[in-house]
């Protein structure tokens, strides 16, 4: 899994970062800034750019 924006893998010193607040579980990108939407649990946010990429298709999919 890499983010969407600016394809960093997220291995090592470029690792992602696990946030938590009042609106749940997300990933951050330390290179771009870039965040995954919010989820429910640790484990689905540690996955979060994949699950954002698959909403986005279904999202598409429907549209059409």
């Amino acid at each position: 899994m890499g983010c969407p924006k600016c394809l960093n893998e997220g291995w090592g010193d470029t690792a992602f970062e696990l946030e938590h607040d009042e609106h749940g579980w997300r990933i951050r990108c330390p290179y771009c800034n870039h965040a995954s939407n919010y989820y429910p649990t640790k484990e689905q946010a540690n996955i979060g750019f994949t699950l954002d990429e698959a909403a986005e298709q279904d999202d598409a999919a429907r549209a059409n």
